[in-house]
């Protein structure tokens, strides 16, 4: 079965640094710049995995989710940040979309990332049995 993770990062060098990684572990990767864009691709395709910044201009990424599981609820959350003070308390921040999403601070490396998207996905995928 296909996986589908949306990356939603305003810097276009994140957006494709993590896109190659994931094409090459066998995902399809759906990139969005914002919240808008995410939406939209969040309307037309399935998802697996958000993948998303918390802090971009205009909706930031607890409002980007928000919206995507919108029309995504069984997907699975993953929030990004380079800004520490965006982690500070984001159980008070979040609206109820359900588990709490994981976190991973930027810069992280990309086996890291990898394997905390894969165990993500393994532990969501095994509760929708």
């Amino acid at each position: 079965m296909m996986r589908t993770i949306l990356v939603v990062d305003d810097d276009p060098s994140v957006r494709y640094v993590i896109g190659k990684l994931f094409r090459s572990r066998g995902w399809t990767v759906l990139a969005a710049e914002s919240a808008e864009a995410a939406v939209r691709l969040a309307t037309d395709h399935h998802i697996d995995i958000v993948l998303c910044d918390v802090v971009m201009p205009g909706v930031d990424g607890f409002g980007c989710v928000a919206r995507v599981k919108g029309h995504q609820p069984d997907a699975a959350i993953m929030l990004m940040s380079g800004h520490p003070y965006s982690f500070d308390s984001p159980q008070d921040s979040l609206p109820s979309w359900g588990p709490a999403p994981e976190f991973i601070a930027k810069p992280f490396s990309m086996l890291d990332l990898g394997a905390r998207v894969d165990r993500l996905h393994s532990s969501t995928s095994a509760h929708a049995c």
